[in-house]
């Protein structure tokens, strides 16, 4: 029992580091610090237009995808397996610049994280609201049924049910 839970806490662990990697978090982070604006990023890192506009890519798209590029090839994630904690770095020309967009990285992972467990609770939400409708719409039924069952056999007097008033089938 032991190893299936070192298994499934390392696959865990796994997982969490690779949406840190993920283009969704590097989008975040291109977002957060207005990389897509301007091209001060792409000269800092010393990026050439690597990627041509062309029918498919606007020039736009083409910027957005060489910011991606950029932030995924100098981003390194290093996890020792001794503890929990994972090291977030980014390598840059310029410190202060490396050192943003790494706490970029470590905050649009929480934010990420965060949006998925909302997301989470309001679908569970939703179901159990999906759920009680659901139920209470054949109780209803069920009343109804027992109601005119009770009619029918004469449990209860009939004629002191007004139509469609919901009544109890237990004898009065």
């Amino acid at each position: 029992e032991g190893s299936a839970t070192k298994i499934d806490s390392d696959r865990f662990l796994k997982t969490q580091l690779d949406i840190i990697r993920s283009r969704t978090v590097a989008n975040s982070v291109a977002e957060t610090l207005r990389l897509y604006r301007n091209d001060k990023f792409l000269e800092i890192m010393d990026v050439s237009d690597e990627i041509k506009p062309s029918k498919i890519l606007s020039p736009a798209e083409v910027k957005r995808e060489l910011v991606i590029k950029t932030l995924s090839d100098n981003l390194a994630v290093d996890y020792s397996g001794d503890t929990r904690i994972a090291v977030i770095s980014f390598t840059s020309p310029d410190a202060r610049l490396s050192s943003q967009i790494a706490n970029a990285y470590a905050d649009a992972f929480i934010n990420n994280n965060l949006a998925r467990k909302f997301d989470s609770s309001t679908y569970a939400l939703d179901f159990l609201r999906d759920q009680l409708a659901e139920a209470q719409a054949r109780l209803e039924k069920s009343e109804q049924e027992a109601l005119a069952y009770a009619r029918r056999t004469r449990i209860v007097d009939a004629s002191n049910a007004a139509s469609g008033d919901r009544q109890s089938a237990a004898p009065q």
